[in-house]
């Protein structure tokens, strides 16, 4: 039993010793102001030395300084708990970003979000506005293609009366151009003639 625990006293030991380690390089690369972020387009940044939320430098390893990894921002871990609770409880693994990018982040998604709502809404207004375009063009090409199918019927009827018309004259004048050559008496041969 005894030896458990000073087995169980010495790896809470190493790990608390890892963590004031890990304190030591965090605060050292704050201080040193060696530790920063990328901006937008690549380039690096140097992080603030003093927290964001109390405006004050941090007491060597009493409250480490937590660089964002977006802006230049500092903030004294203790500054984090207790402006937002639920945050951070120890030093963050790897990248980290602060509440006020988070924050900015959230917004730009919202506003994202708010365009493509937008522009979907205007999209869905413009295909109503071609899809009613469509219909009255059909409709017209439709009206258009009935109003010369009946001008062409209405032609057609007009040439074939105009047809039937001039025969008729050209009979007239056949039967009229006959009736002179042959006297009146001789109607047999007239009627046979005109039916030729």
């Amino acid at each position: 039993d005894a030896e458990e625990a000073l087995a169980a006293a010495k790896a809470r030991a190493v790990d608390e010793r890892a963590n004031q380690e890990r304190l030591i390089e965090n605060a050292i690369n704050c201080i040193g102001g060696s530790s920063g972020g990328t901006k937008a387009g690549g380039a690096r940044h140097t992080n603030k030395e003093t927290c964001a939320v109390s405006k004050r430098k941090p007491k060597f390893l009493k409250s480490p300084l937590v660089l964002c990894d977006k802006c230049p921002k500092a903030y004294m871990l203790d500054s984090l708990l207790d402006r937002y609770p639920g945050g951070l409880d120890d030093l963050p693994d790897g990248r980290w970003v602060c509440p006020s990018c988070t924050e900015k982040g959230a917004e730009i998604g919202s506003k994202f979000d708010d365009e493509i709502t937008k522009r979907e809404d205007h999209l869905k207004v413009q295909r109503q506005l071609l899809e009613t375009k469509l219909k009255n063009l059909k409709e017209k090409q439709e009206s258009l293609v009935e109003k010369e199918k009946e001008k062409l019927l209405a032609r057609e009827k007009r040439e074939k009366e105009l047809a039937e018309a001039k025969e008729r004259k050209e009979k007239e004048r056949l039967a009229k151009e006959m009736a002179s050559r042959y006297p009146i008496d001789d109607e047999e041969r007239y009627a046979e003639r005109v039916k030729e």
